[in-house]
């Protein structure tokens, strides 16, 4: 069945607000975070230890622990989304982040990733996350061998 051009703009805004998700954590700018969340939204991280609550506790926390990294790079990938209405969808998303602890020369590399369950709503500004449950596949640590030059 052909997808019409209401359905073609409703996934390319859901994959720019998963992308747009993805820039805010790797930049740290919380503001644009916020845009990503409708205001009731719930948060669920604590399958990789981390908080389970609203908007405001989940960015906290994102606040206090993303910046124990000297560098951090987050990736979003092969979104699978069901447009459920006009104003609802719900969606899982692949995710790998790699964080840096450490300076050059004494770094240990932390990677997880997994799965992003999601229900998203259409609201005025346009879709937003309204639950996030985030499903980890791996999460661990490991030291760069050093490269011989």
């Amino acid at each position: 069945m052909p997808i019409d051009l209401q359905e073609v703009s409703d996934r390319l805004e859901i994959a720019d607000l998963l992308y747009r998700y993805a820039e805010a954590l790797e930049t740290r700018d919380w503001d644009l975070l916020a845009t990503c969340f409708t205001a009731g939204a719930e948060v669920d991280y604590s399958a990789s230890g981390g908080v389970k609550g609203d908007v405001a506790q989940a960015t906290a926390f994102l606040a206090q622990t993303i910046p124990l990294f000297s560098a951090t790079h987050f990736l979003i990938a092969n979104p699978q989304l069901q447009l459920e209405s006009d104003e609802a969808a719900s969606g899982r998303t692949h995710f790998r982040t790699t964080m840096v602890l450490g300076e050059r020369g004494h770094t240990q590399y932390l990677v997880a990733a997994g799965y992003y369950h999601d229900r998203f709503a259409r609201t005025a500004e346009g879709w937003r996350i309204s639950r996030r449950v985030e499903e980890p596949v791996l999460i661990d640590t490991f030291t760069p061998r050093a490269v011989k030059g």
